[in-house]
């Protein structure tokens, strides 16, 4: 299923929240980068434990500024 962000993403926000159901087994993370020459890490499938999950997602700017968000998934229990 879709999830929604805690907070609605902003680019200047590092830090957002997800919380899913307990039968929830993983999570697809995806990011679009705002410029065609940027590249994102840390994007695809990422299987879930009951409790806090924290998955990083980097972005490298063709110029080397790299910047991390933290999604961190709540799985209930």
């Amino acid at each position: 299923g879709d999830y929604a962000l805690l907070p609605v993403f902003q680019p200047e926000t590092e830090t957002y929240y997800v919380t899913v159901g307990k039968d929830t087994t993983s999570i697809n993370i995806a990011a679009t980068p705002v410029s065609a020459t940027a590249s994102i890490s840390g994007t695809g499938t990422v299987l879930l434990t009951p409790g806090q999950n924290q998955i990083s997602i980097i972005c490298m700017s063709q110029a080397g500024i790299k910047k991390t968000y933290t999604v961190i998934v709540t799985k209930t229990e």
